[in-house]
């Protein structure tokens, strides 16, 4: 179930203050700055992930790394099943167990870029008629809007690092709380 996003009437002086300090952070030449409204949803979930408990994300990252690690598992051992007359049934049953955990982990393996990415995206895009920064360089104004955010999250990353993991380069930290919203 998708999370109700409050919108500007409806805000508290929290959002209404947070939209505020985001709404700079959308200060690129050739682009528009969003409307106040815009940021609130960035706002929200500003909110999400900076409230968010500690040790029920650490339970969420162990069952991420766990169930990628039993779905290589079972890519290893699917193979020697099909092989076998027999086993030709167990192999149809480990494919479609795998596509459950996958369906399973889309829907908990969620990042906090990938969290703030339609928000960013829409904000952008309403403020500039469907025009936003696509860039990825260091100095490019979506690394420094991913930087700025992230920063009044709490979350301090340096733009050299949010670059290179928008760009692929670089793999998150299993503590680094981000991810692409740009791969495949």
């Amino acid at each position: 179930m998708a999370a109700v996003v409050p919108i500007l009437a409806d805000c508290d002086d929290e959002y209404y203050l947070l939209a505020r300090r985001v709404q700079p952070l959308f200060n690129a030449r050739g682009f528009l700055i969003p409307d106040i409204e815009d940021c609130i949803p960035i706002a929200h979930h500003l909110r999400i992930v900076r409230d968010r408990d500690p040790e029920a994300e650490l339970h969420y990252l162990r069952l991420v790394k766990y169930g990628y690690a039993f779905l290589r598992e079972l890519a290893a051992v699917q193979p020697r099943w099909a092989g076998w007359e027999a086993g030709a049934e167990d192999a149809a049953w480990m494919a479609r167990v795998s596509k459950e955990i996958e369906a399973f982990l889309s829907l908990v393996d969620w990042t906090d870029i990938g969290l703030f990415a339609p928000a960013w995206l829409k904000a952008w895009g309403r403020a500039n008629r469907g025009k936003y920064p696509r860039s990825t360089e260091r100095n490019a104004p979506l690394c420094r809007l991913i930087v700025g955010v992230l920063g009044e999250a709490g979350i301090n990353l340096s733009p050299a690092t949010v670059s290179a993991v928008l760009q692929g380069k670089r793999r998150p930290h299993s503590n680094c709380p981000m991810g692409s919203m740009f791969q495949s």
